[in-house]
């Protein structure tokens, strides 16, 4: 492409300047003057009420109101009590050259217009432009509404080059945020898309008093159908949509800047620091500093049975969790870190090591390490392991690794999918778990360690006690001498629970004998810790155990 070759596509948009802003209170009668040729004026109403009059059509004004007048046109205000008060705000377009470009001039302006001999001429056709069309125009908010109209009035006598460009960011801002709205309104939305642009506004103007009412109002719904359709469209209320988007924000703030929490609250659009630390403890499960100190520092983390999601977020723990009779997760390969025995119920060995920040599954009260360090608990089950792998990266800062790590682990169960369908297609495949108290079947691919991969991931087909004895909501379920007489499933999975003294393997088990027609070739006995554990680093580590005997 040629240096001076156009790069933009489709219309480009108008520019617009600021002129002149004032406060006015307005006796009955008041009329405003013609803006000019190539002005515009934008009135906010903020107090009192009557009638607003532009080119003949009549509006109701009153508090929370805004308008917009055209170049030329007469509007006039009849106040039905005295002095109704108004921000004026006066602005022009500016006029387009030939080559794209626009004129400029310096941009400090006073209280109003002044048409001085080196003012560039305006555009007398932007009036034709839809967004500009004049009238009324619904806010969002009107607290944002005049929050900036407060500012730019604040910098209406610049002090400096900055102050000056300043006044006109904050321009253009108000003039977007106003236009957002006359677009929304002249779209003829249906209800599902007032919606959804609802829930734009709600991005843009999250620091904003928003309210369900205002919203709902400006959507031109039923504060109850906006609700309801709200909450089909997100999953959530209007505002835990917001509250989600400033503590989104608040993580950014927090990882980014050195700023202090009363500076984050503000920008994020939270009253004080305090009720941002409330809602962010809350939502997130952590103090702020403590999500900011994790994102940041080399913290020394003992995270029992989630080392797993751990390590594949490069995150090594400071100390493991061992379990008498279980051992550690050898599969894991951190021997060179010190083990913390969970079973023994003595927590000083971990006490002295002093750890900065303990993870909990769901399964673990939170009580076994009070005081120890700040702790978060998993809220979910652990055999939703995107949704704790996704949540464990947002409380360390590695979400950018959660997609390579999802498609990594998703594109070795396809290959491994369709390796095993020319292998075993219509063969069936049972696990099974075997203590010294009982032989336990896991279920299918809805729940527990093992269904989701071998059945749902890898495609197997499971023998049909799975579904008969488990269905679609039972983890596991202990097998009879019966039970265990009808299962003559073509490849079993076996791991030995030997927490309670069980010795046995696969060729000195008596129970396996029980089962019809079995062949040594087509059990296979498998890692316990490995295989009851839902971390992704041991979804693969299943992956490989299948593919190794059966592809």
């Amino acid at each position: 492409m040629n240096d001076n070759q156009d790069r933009t596509t489709g219309r480009r948009a108008s520019f617009y300047e600021l002129t002149g802003i004032s406060r006015e209170n307005a006796s009955p009668g008041w009329k405003q003057e013609p803006a000019g040729a190539g002005g515009y004026f934008i009135m906010a109403v903020t107090g009192g009420s009557g009638t607003m009059t532009i080119d003949g059509e009549s509006y109701a004004a009153e508090l929370g109101k805004c308008y917009l007048a055209a170049p030329a046109s007469d509007a006039c205000l009849e106040s039905a009590v005295a002095d109704a008060s108004f921000y004026l705000l006066r602005f022009e377009v500016l006029k387009r050259q030939t080559d794209g470009q626009i004129s400029a001039r310096d941009f400090s302006f006073p209280d109003k217009p002044d048409h001085c001999e080196d003012e560039p001429s305006r555009d007398p056709g932007a009036a034709k432009e839809t967004l500009l069309e004049p009238g009324e125009i619904v806010c969002a908010s009107f607290a944002s509404c005049v929050t900036m109209l407060e500012t730019i009035y604040d910098l209406r006598h610049p002090a400096g080059e900055f102050e000056s460009f300043d006044a006109h960011v904050r321009f253009y801002e108000f003039l977007r945020f106003l236009l957002q709205q006359r677009a929304v309104i002249s779209g003829g939305l249906d209800a599902m898309q007032a919606v959804e642009r609802s829930i734009v506004v709600i991005r843009d103007n999250y620091r904003s008093t928003l309210t369900v009412k205002g919203l709902a109002s400006d959507a031109g719904l039923d504060r109850w159908k906006y609700s309801r359709l709200f909450k089909e469209r997100t999953g959530t209320t209007p505002l835990d949509f917001l509250n989600r988007i400033r503590i989104e924000r608040t993580k950014e703030l927090l990882i980014l800047t050195d700023d202090p929490l009363s500076g984050i609250a503000d920008h994020a659009g939270f009253n004080n620091e305090y009720y941002l630390n409330r809602r962010f403890k809350q939502t997130v499960g952590i103090t702020p500093g403590q999500y900011r100190r994790n994102h940041r520092e080399q913290i020394r983390v003992f995270a029992p049975y989630l080392e797993d999601f751990l390590l594949a977020l490069e995150i090594k723990p400071f100390m493991q969790w061992y379990c008498e009779g279980w051992g550690k997760q050898d599969y894991l390969g951190m021997s060179d870190v010190p083990v913390f025995d969970v079973s023994e119920g003595n927590i000083e060995p971990l006490a002295k090591e002093k750890p900065d920040f303990i993870l909990l599954d769901a399964g673990t009260h939170p009580s076994s390490y009070s005081g120890l360090a700040p702790t978060y608990k998993m809220a979910h089950p652990g055999e939703d392991w995107r949704s704790t792998l996704d949540k464990l990266a947002d409380l360390f800062g590695k979400k950018s690794l959660v997609k390579d790590i999802v498609g990594e682990y998703e594109s070795s169960a396809a290959q491994a999918r369709e390796a095993l369908g020319l292998t075993v297609r219509d063969q069936t495949v049972a696990f099974l778990r075997i203590s010294a108290e009982a032989v336990t079947l896991y279920g299918g691919q809805e729940h527990g360690y093992t269904g989701p991969v071998l059945y749902r991931d890898l495609g197997l087909t499971p023998h049909r006690l799975v579904s008969e004895l488990t269905g679609r909501s039972r983890r596991s379920v202990a097998l009879t001498p019966e039970g265990l007489a009808r299962l003559d499933a073509d490849h079993l999975f076996v791991t030995y629970d030997r927490r309670f003294g069980h010795t046995a393997g696969i060729h000195e088990d008596e129970r396996l004998a029980m089962l019809p027609g079995i062949r040594g070739a087509n059990v296979y006995e498998v890692d316990f810790l490995t295989w009851m554990n839902y971390g992704i680093l041991s979804r693969g580590k299943k992956i490989d155990d299948v593919l190794k005997v059966l592809a």
